[in-house]
């Protein structure tokens, strides 16, 4: 795993997450109202994945706070993920 990028990584989040030269976002999950439409008080989470090349296989997890108009994003936290398939049983009706 290289060392330098992921202290670059997080030397500096609010820069990577704007970054477009060597990451790739796979993914970005909202979760409880994190663009609006919240009660006053409340803060707005979201996530966002990236891909980095050097890191062997892990990936970047962002959590992002907002205020609860939306606006005011902050990078609250980072951690290295690696995904993880998980089988899902749906149960529908079938024509």
């Amino acid at each position: 795993m290289d060392i330098k990028k992921l202290n670059e990584i997080f030397g500096d989040l609010e820069n990577f997450r704007s970054s477009n030269n060597e990451v790739k976002r796979i993914v970005e999950h909202e979760i409880n109202n994190s663009y609006g439409e919240g009660a006053q008080g409340e803060e707005g989470i979201a996530f966002e994945i990236f891909e980095v090349n050097g890191l062997d296989g892990y990936f970047v997890k962002l959590e992002i706070r907002t205020d609860s108009y939306g606006y005011d994003e902050r990078v609250r936290g980072a951690t290295l993920v690696k995904p993880i398939e998980k089988k899902v049983t749906v149960y529908e009706f079938e024509d």
